[in-house]
């Protein structure tokens, strides 16, 4: 029986199979799934692929979904495949799996977000968020850059190959889809001029609205450069008075906050006015320095993002600029902010914002802050003419970085030990301090030149991307029982499969959900509700397909008797959420009694050393419930 391929060209990893199979002489039946028409909503493509999404293959009995899997099992399952496509070696192998793990969480998560919140959505009046697109373009051209000087450091393929492999072929069509023309400065200029009106209407302001139609360049006219010099939408006109940027504009629009001492936010135009000069420059340097060095020293390894050591340290460098004229500039004048005698809310935002630096290392705080004696007395000054409430509320960041070195040191090599534990592998562990920025370091980028946990070393032969180390330690040494990486091609397939669908939808609503919920509250950070909203619906999602697909013909995932390397990975997962309140960890995972009943019998054909490795994990759901619950009384 011919083999079936059901995809649409439109869609990369759709193209990245079908021209594997033509590069390969694989004989094959291409069936356009139409995902315009939603076809791959129809039940019978459900029958094929119950996650709704293409690529998918029919061979014989076997039915596979996932791109990554799918061209793993296509170059076993046919002889005539070249070898440099998925090599037999097994360092050769690993290093493939390693690439096609970190696609799916860096160049896959930035390509698709970009073209998607930039020109896919709002052409087809889907939901869509401006912010996303600029987060996801930092972590394309983040991405683009690790291409450039890592994977492609050795050779002209991916990690050092001569000839290319299925990692090539899969990231190639991925870069492919920015063919795809998109402006995104205009496209962005129509999305926030968008928001700015709605903001408006919301809050029953009556105005006249003007639309300037950027994609006919109407913002470089004449007439409007006459209003807004910059070219930009949005703008207002109200009387006489001309602004622009929208910081500036919702402050003005707003006015006074009534019942408030009149130091926070004085009726003097002109004091006023200072005040809104700090909150601007606030918002483009010293919160861009102290986010931009906090997210990549402490949020994104935390919670498994990907950082960036050349944004910490610009982040770093724009901070202690910031420091600088804070030191020179602003206080000169007095005890606070542009020569003030008492505190505004400009003098709050900014030392709240440098108050974020306490959940550094001691020794990072004291180097960056013990400089400018100026800010430091400052910050004290607000403390005492805000006592009681300022160390109350602060409090919460000092008992927060104990638990955050805590869990640091522990999560990101979990997955790798408990599988270590239970086989018998003789290993060495060694603690890399990510609050000390150690996975920067000269000698582990020389390890890992991603800088992220974890990252094993077998003699000469290092790698990363955990489901590749856990491929590679399946396959390296004899002691691993075959259940947890069968040599059996069809099953070995359906776990590849499992691991490449975890990356992208259990995972995403699982990271998403705890950074909100959990991470940021505890770092005194905003979070996101809709953020927040978007990865509960995905997480949820991901549970359901857990319930009623993955684990609907067996106690383990792809209807396996006994637990795989998938099974390790994705409780683990699902154990994030111990960190949770009480009411939302059952809220979410109540309704879906197989998961629950999975995760306890992984637990089972995993003990001891599944409740030795989440201890760490119980311990933090206390404390953090504890930090949580005073800083809501408090709040309220």
């Amino acid at each position: 029986m011919v083999l079936k391929v059901y995809g649409n060209r439109l869609s990369e990893p759709s193209r990245a199979v079908i021209i594997f199979c033509k590069a390969n002489g694989i004989e094959f039946e291409e069936i356009e799934t139409d995902i315009l028409k939603n076809q791959q909503h129809s039940p019978e493509y459900k029958d094929i692929n119950p996650m709704r999404q293409i690529p998918a293959i029919v061979d014989g009995e076997l039915k596979l979904f996932e791109s990554h899997a799918i061209l793993i099992y296509l170059s076993c399952a046919f002889p005539q495949v070249a070898s440099h496509w998925y090599p037999n070696e097994i360092h050769k192998r690993a290093k493939i799996h390693s690439v096609l793990d970190w696609h799916h969480s860096f160049l896959r998560r930035g390509a698709a977000g970009f073209v998607f919140n930039t020109l896919l959505g709002p052409l087809s009046g889907i939901r869509h968020y401006p912010q996303v697109a600029i987060q996801a373009e930092e972590i394309l051209l983040r991405s683009l850059s690790k291409l450039e000087h890592s994977w492609l450091k050795d050779g002209p393929f991916l990690a050092g190959n001569t000839q290319p492999s299925i990692a090539d072929l899969i990231l190639a069509c991925e870069i492919m889809q920015l063919e795809v023309p998109c402006d995104w400065e205009l496209v962005h200029e129509v999305l926030m001029n968008d928001y700015f009106f709605k903001v408006l209407k919301l809050n029953g302001i009556d105005f006249e609205e003007i639309r300037i139609d950027v994609l006919k360049n109407k913002q470089f006219s004449p007439e409007f450069k006459a209003i807004n010099p910059m070219s930009r939408v949005p703008a207002i006109v109200d009387g006489r008075f001309k602004l622009f940027e929208s910081h500036a504009i919702l402050i003005y629009i707003c006015c006074a906050f009534p019942g408030v001492a009149s130091h926070w936010y004085p009726s003097d135009l002109f004091k006023r006015s200072k005040i809104h000069s700090v909150l601007d420059w606030h918002h483009s340097n010293l919160r861009s320095g102290t986010v931009g060095l906090i997210f990549n020293t402490i949020l994104a390894p935390l919670n498994g993002f990907p950082s960036n050591p050349q944004a910490a340290k610009e982040g770093e460098k724009l901070l202690m600029k910031s420091l600088s004229k804070l030191e020179d500039f602003w206080l000169k004048d007095g005890r606070f902010l542009v020569g003030s005698s008492q505190p505004s809310i400009a003098d709050i935002s900014l030392v709240c914002e440098i108050m974020q630096l306490e959940i550094l290392s001691e020794k990072d705080h004291d180097r960056i802050l013990s400089p400018y004696k100026r800010v430091v007395q400052w910050i004290e000054d607000t403390r005492k003419a805000t006592a009681p409430h300022f160390d109350e509320v602060h409090g919460i960041l000092f008992k927060a970085q104990k638990r955050i070195r805590e869990r640091l040191a522990t999560e990101s090599v979990k997955n790798e030990l408990k599988s270590k534990l239970m086989n018998g592998i003789d290993f060495e562990e060694i603690t890399i301090d990510i609050l000390k920025n150690q996975q920067h370091a000269p000698e582990y980028k020389a390890i890992n030149p991603m800088s992220q946990v974890p990252t094993i070393v077998d003699g000469d032969f290092t790698l990363f991307e955990s489901h590749a180390i856990l491929i590679y330690l399946c396959c390296k040494y004899p002691g691993v029982a075959s259940h947890w990486y069968p040599s059996d091609l069809i099953e070995r397939a359906k776990v590849h499969s499992v691991l490449d669908w975890h990356h992208a939808n259990l995972r995403r609503g699982s990271v998403g959900v705890i950074m909100n919920k959990v991470i940021l509250p505890l770092n005194g950070l905003p979070s996101n509700p809709q953020a927040t909203e978007e990865a509960e619906k995905t997480l949820e999602k991901a549970l359901t397909i857990l319930e009623t697909f993955w684990l609907k013909d067996g106690p383990f995932l792809a209807g396996r008797s006994q637990p795989s390397i998938a099974d390790l990975n994705l409780v683990s997962e699902v154990m994030e959420l111990q960190l949770l309140s009480e009411k939302d960890h059952d809220r979410i995972l109540s309704p879906f009694k197989k998961v629950l009943q999975w995760v306890e019998d992984t637990k089972s054909a995993t003990a001891p050393h599944f409740e030795e490795i989440h201890g760490v994990l119980f311990k933090a759901k206390k404390d953090i419930g504890e930090v949580l619950a005073t800083k809501s009384g408090k709040n309220e």
